[in-house]
């Protein structure tokens, strides 16, 4: 299942902090909600050309991942206030999502001061910074087949790629600090609220069911028996 929203005009350039967000949505939310606790084979989370995709494979619930899917922005601006992972729904310490803790600090932050923020003010930090940092780079420096580097040397053409671009996108992930976080974490729940451009469901019936009755909008569904 795949399920791709806008995050702004197609073919649109993202900040570098976007990558970093992916990160820490993918290994910290999709992983462990879809595949560690559901049991579907992968779940990831993409960004490029101004889209953003979130997909699972092999995913027994398809259903309770879509609702995962819709939870993101609320894990990310979780994770991006200094909560240290986020439970299921995207709540710290498995409070509903959008749930508040006594004197009105989110959910999972004790005492509104989420750790690791200089001076106890919000904000992610270098620890949970460095982790989806490994990741985002290890994605963004993974190694490619032979078969698919022309593919993706033609695709970097005709888009005008070139090793500045690169240069100049990797310099912003590794310069990404909290505010920068906390503002793409803001564009990410924006494009969630928005409702999907496309969801994809490649799979039996019974799979279609699922999602269906979690769903508002078109379900374009390739069947497999």
């Amino acid at each position: 299942m795949a399920c791709v929203l806008p995050l702004g005009p197609p073919g649109s350039a993202l900040p570098g902090s976007l990558l970093l967000l992916q990160s820490a949505v993918e290994l910290l939310h999709l992983l462990k909600q879809i595949r560690e606790v559901r049991g579907a084979y992968g779940a990831w989370a993409r960004t490029q050309d101004g889209l953003l995709a979130l997909m699972t494979y092999r995913d027994p619930k398809p259903g309770q991942s879509l609702e995962t899917f819709r939870t993101s922005g609320v894990f990310a601006h979780s994770w991006a206030s200094g909560a240290p992972e986020g439970a299921p729904g995207g709540a710290p310490g498995g409070a509903p999502a959008g749930a508040e803790a006594p004197g009105g600090a989110p959910a999972g932050a004790p005492g509104g001061a989420p750790g690791g923020a200089p001076g106890g003010a919000p904000g992610v930090s270098e620890e949970q910074l460095l982790g989806a940092l490994l990741n985002a780079v290890a994605l963004m420096d993974r190694p490619v087949g032979l078969e698919a580097r022309g593919p993706r040397a033609l695709r970097q053409l005709l888009d005008g790629e070139g090793a500045p671009h690169r240069r100049a996108h990797r310099a912003q992930l590794l310069a990404a600090g909290a505010p920068e976080v906390a503002a793409a974490a803001a564009l990410l729940s924006e494009a969630l609220q928005g409702g999907p451009q496309s969801l994809v469901l490649v799979g039996p019936p019974e799979a279609a069911s699922q999602v269906a009755s979690h769903t508002v909008g078109d379900l374009t569904r390739i069947r497999v028996e």
